[in-house]
């Protein structure tokens, strides 16, 4: 990045093999932009995220580009994003610093911060295949079905005994096939209506 000397300096040095490094130089100003594609990669955690080795790619931001009122693609990796955070999907609106990659001339964006979450559905789970830890959910208003896995419950004590009919609330997200999958799940409560609608009582 820039000093107040207008002079070109090193950002977020990378250490590599002993006596070769690399840097990393900022474009100017924060960014904008919308998620646009998720890979089939996942975040590196723990001692393996600070290994220095290619990191997995693991989506593409439509950045705005206001000058010219368009858009284009830059990807991200795991380092552009802080992984204790909900993963990104699709459609999150984002703000993101640009960086380039001084030997390679390559960019990507870093520092990703969501500003407007991608809006979140309801549907009902139509089937569940407790073997494979996963089910599926009606969407609405529309007659595709939408996959879903166990551990992505915000609550992992909602999964168990969950039963078809239960109402959901999730954001669509993608799986390592790309094909879309509901992430950040919650388990709503049953309508007031239906508490207490098959409770018997008994004759005295």
């Amino acid at each position: 990045q820039r000093n107040p000397q207008d002079k070109l300096r090193a950002d977020r040095l990378i250490g590599l093999s002993p006596g070769t490094i690399t840097f990393e130089t900022r474009v100017e100003g924060v960014q904008h932009g919308v998620v646009a594609r998720r890979f089939g990669g996942r975040p590196r955690s723990g001692p393996a995220a600070s290994m220095p080795r290619p990191e997995t790619e693991l989506g593409a931001i439509d950045m705005w580009l206001s000058e010219s009122k368009s858009m284009r693609q830059v990807l991200y990796g795991a380092s552009g994003y802080d992984a204790t955070r909900p993963p990104l999907v699709v459609g999150d609106v984002v703000t993101f610093v640009l960086v380039e990659r001084k030997r390679t001339g390559r960019q990507k964006a870093k520092d990703i911060v969501v500003t407007v979450p991608a809006p979140r559905e309801r549907g009902v789970v139509e089937k569940i295949v407790a073997k494979s830890m996963m089910g599926f959910i009606r969407r609405p208003n529309s007659s595709d079905q939408l996959h879903f896995y166990f551990d992505a419950f915000a609550d992992p004590s909602a999964a168990a005994g969950l039963r078809p009919g239960a109402e959901l609330e999730y954001r669509v997200g993608t799986d390592r096939k790309q094909q879309q999958t509901a992430v950040e799940i919650r388990l709503l409560p049953p309508p007031s209506s239906m508490v207490g609608c098959c409770h018997v009582r008994s004759n005295r």
